[in-house]
């Protein structure tokens, strides 16, 4: 698996890319000692992150037997998870809950709350070659997931994390969600000037002038001449150090309209990125003890991003497949898996299923879709997270670049081709690790 300081590098020049401070000094870190560092720890509650963890004590992997065969689905968010449980179901009704069926069944996800995830494994078994791994006629099930490609399931996951977080959804669970902007939840506005939000994170500064100046010009009115001299020797780079800047959002007498930036802008969608990189939605605090040498888990998210698992919709998929070794979480292993399909080749992938867990007739194991879909509206369309992440992604080659590094291990270990824009930078391909 990939190294801890190669992580850091990444997300490192990931927040570089994006024009904000790293969440820890790259330069001092490799010599922390990985049992002990908090900086490690938080960078593992990326890395190391499963679906639902352990310590929610929800989730379990349910034996389904079907022709002949014993299957385990291993859910990947955001990859036709809820439409595999609800074919499986027609063999074992645990796999999916009455309640979570009938609200996916209804295309009402309000009540529909993911309860899956991926337990740890503790048989010994060889390293992957390819990924999977023979099936052993040993009694154990046969063991398998569906990915997806990684940029399009992150604008796919992302929308879903805007959904659970937006007001409509958490009105309806006020005594389960902390409510208010995740934005604000996240980003501290007493520590952060307009002028780099502006700049560097919400990216508007290369605008035209006039028309910044319209905008904001009334907030920067009462500047004297020192700061604006301060101002002009920073340049126009937008690479700021929050420490240094003290143009806070307090001084701009509350808050702007352009704050926080509005669902369905790329000024949100980039905030998203900048939370991702900078490991803000890490809890560090009143959520139990720190992860020791022998824990299987990482750090949780923070409550107010993680509304019903909100947040962990966002989560790499590579790493739900790694498991705690005889040395615990530093000496993580990949989980042995028996099939890995590809959700872009769904229908030639499940007769491949059948065929590699000797289901019997392969004919048995007949897939079939929610009669809802088991989607929900509420954050598509023209105006929707989803396209606002489309455009920043498309027009913005170091949102991009930000965005493969923090999920290069779902292009390598997932099996897909990196954009062409990360494929021919040097700097993201000397952080790919050979396994």
């Amino acid at each position: 698996m990939t190294s801890d300081l190669t992580w850091a590098r990444r997300f490192a020049l990931a927040a570089e890319l994006l024009k904000v401070p790293p969440a820890f000094d790259l330069d001092t870190l490799g010599g922390q000692d990985p049992n002990t560092s908090q900086d490690l720890a938080k960078l593992r509650a990326w890395t190391r992150a499963h679906y639902e963890p352990s310590w929610t004590k929800r989730h379990f992997l349910m034996p389904v037997k079907v022709g002949g065969a014993s299957l385990e689905y291993a859910p990947v968010f955001k990859a036709a998870n809820n439409n595999i449980r609800y074919t499986l179901r027609q063999w074992e009704p645990m796999v999916m809950g009455e309640s979570e069926l009938n609200a996916l069944s209804g295309g009402d996800k309000d009540g529909a709350v993911a309860a899956m995830g991926l337990r740890r494994r503790h048989q010994n078994q060889p390293e992957l070659e390819d990924n999977e791994t023979p099936l052993i006629d040993d009694g154990r099930p046969c063991l398998f997931t569906f990915v997806r490609d990684p940029l399009t399931r992150f604008v796919s996951a992302y929308s879903e994390f805007e959904y659970r977080q937006s007001p409509a959804f958490l009105e309806g669970v006020k005594d389960v969600c902390p409510q208010g902007d995740w934005v604000d939840s996240a980003f501290d506005v007493s520590s952060y000037a307009y002028d780099e939000l502006e700049d560097g994170v919400l990216g508007k500064k290369n605008k035209k002038k006039n028309t910044a100046s319209a905008k904001v010009g009334h907030r920067h009115s009462h500047k004297d001449s020192e700061e604006e001299e301060e101002e002009e020797e920073r340049g126009s780079s937008g690479d700021l150090n929050v420490a240094e800047n003290q143009g806070l959002f307090a001084r701009l007498n509350g808050r702007s309209t352009d704050w926080p930036p509005k669902r369905g802008s790329e000024q949100r969608a980039r905030l998203t990125l900048v939370l991702l990189a900078q490991l803000r939605w890490v809890e560090t605090g009143n959520t139990g003890e720190m992860p020791n040498v022998t824990a299987t888990d990482p750090l949780g998210v923070k409550q107010g991003l993680n509304c019903y698992v909100a947040f962990h919709h966002l989560f790499p998929q590579a790493s739900n497949f790694l498991e705690g070794g005889v040395g615990g979480m530093s000496q993580a292993n990949w989980v042995p898996m028996n099939f890995i399909g590809h959700l872009e080749d769904f229908d030639k992938e499940w007769k491949r299923l059948a065929k590699t867990c000797n289901v019997h007739p392969e004919r048995e194991l007949k897939y079939r879709h929610l009669p809802s879909g088991g989607g929900h509206f509420a954050t598509r369309g023209e105006q929707g997270p989803d396209k606002a992440m489309e455009r920043l992604l498309s027009e913005d080659e170091d949102a991009l670049r930000a965005f493969c590094l923090m999920f290069l291990d779902d292009y390598t270990w997932g099996g897909y081709d990196l954009p062409k824009t990360c494929a021919e930078d040097p700097r993201i391909q000397a952080l790919i690790e050979i396994r």
